[in-house]
């Protein structure tokens, strides 16, 4: 056999050795599966309030809890603390920041480092009926989106919007006329409250809800910024004997916050059933605010209290008097680095379009 053959042969035995070895290697092995996921165990978060039982905050409250405690099959718990047990109204922002409570449902009412815009809000709205308030606010978020969010990138927020207006409720002597306010002590929630009542001539107070009902019954404050709510939620018939609707601030913006670690800390499953009520609770909030104004006009109206609407011409001189109040806000702004000539501006168009609607 000729050695060309030979080595023809080799090569050919060779390369089917190779195939053969080839095709009987064993598979590369399959990846294992990765682990599945635990499932969330039983969790309890708290969520602080400053609304008093049976007001309409509270039930909204409840209604969600109840709503959270259905849609997780029982695994997540929210339990409610109202009016003010775990946090002072004053401190909710920067309490639910630190986690003193998971969730907060408050109104802001002091400023922050990071929250300028939301402050001036409830002074720089003034619309008199919630529905029209509620209008307002969503186009100002629609408008200034990332200035707005940017209040609020310290927090989980679930869902937030404008309260009732706080108009003017007095226990003895009914205002009319700008000079109806002089010597009067009336209650301020706010500072832009505050600012205005001191333009009209009264002297403003600092008190908190609980107080300023012992402050009536003792003949210590003369009246004060009320939501028509409140009057109906504080038991005020007897109490508050007149009721000028004259939005002198907003309850805004009331807020359902969540601490961002307890959040973070949640099991996914727990998260996307917080998630899924968002849209629902916005709008059960809305609601409450909305059906709680006119539940406090009838509450008002059986309890034999006066409302006083101020003549076209009466309210100019109140609007053209607290307007230094406005340019104090615009400057704010401007010395935070926000564009606040922009901001205060679009808000009053908004508030003139609404008007006439």
């Amino acid at each position: 056999m000729s050695k060309r053959l030979i080595l023809t042969l080799v090569m050919v035995v060779a390369l089917v050795s190779g195939l053969v070895a080839a095709g009987c290697a064993a598979p590369a092995p399959a990846p294992a599966p990765a682990p599945a996921p635990a499932p969330p165990e039983p969790v309890e978060l708290s969520l602080a309030s400053m609304c008093p039982p049976g007001s309409p905050g509270a039930e909204h409250a409840e209604r969600w809890a109840e709503k959270i405690k259905t849609e997780s099959n029982g695994l997540l718990t929210i339990r409610h603390y109202p009016i003010g047990t775990l946090i002072a109204p004053p401190e909710f922002r920067s309490s639910i920041k630190q986690g003193v409570a998971d969730i907060g449902l408050a109104v802001p009412y002091v400023w922050d480092e990071k929250f300028t815009i939301g402050y001036h809000l409830p002074t720089l709205l003034w619309a008199e009926d919630t529905a029209t308030v509620i209008k307002i606010y969503d186009d100002i978020w629609k408008e200034f989106p990332d200035l707005m969010a940017a209040e609020w990138e310290d927090y989980k927020v679930l869902w937030m919007g404008p309260n009732q207006p706080t108009c003017l409720g007095t226990a003895d002597k009914p205002i009319r006329m700008m000079e109806d306010f002089k010597g009067l002590q009336l209650r301020a929630p706010s500072k832009g409250e505050a600012d205005k009542l001191k333009l009209f001539g009264a002297t403003p107070v600092t008190l908190s809800p609980p107080d300023f009902v012992i402050g009536l019954e003792k003949g210590t404050v003369d009246g004060g910024c009320l939501m028509w709510a409140f009057m109906m939620d504080f038991k005020l018939g007897g109490k508050i004997k007149y009721y000028t609707p004259y939005a002198i601030g907003i309850g805004c913006p009331w807020f359902v916050i969540m601490n961002k670690d307890s959040w973070n800390n949640l099991h996914p499953d727990l998260q996307k059933v917080i998630d899924g009520t968002l849209e629902w609770g916005e709008q059960d909030l809305t609601n409450a605010w909305v059906a709680g104004e006119e539940e406090g006009r009838e509450y008002m109206k059986s309890n034999g209290v006066d409302l006083i609407y101020p003549s076209d011409e009466e309210k100019t001189r109140w609007d053209a008097t607290i307007a230094p109040v406005f340019e104090a806000i615009i400057a704010d702004m401007n010395a935070k680095g926000l564009p606040g000539a922009e901001i205060v501006q679009f808000v009053q168009e908004r508030n003139a379009y609404y008007a006439t609607q």
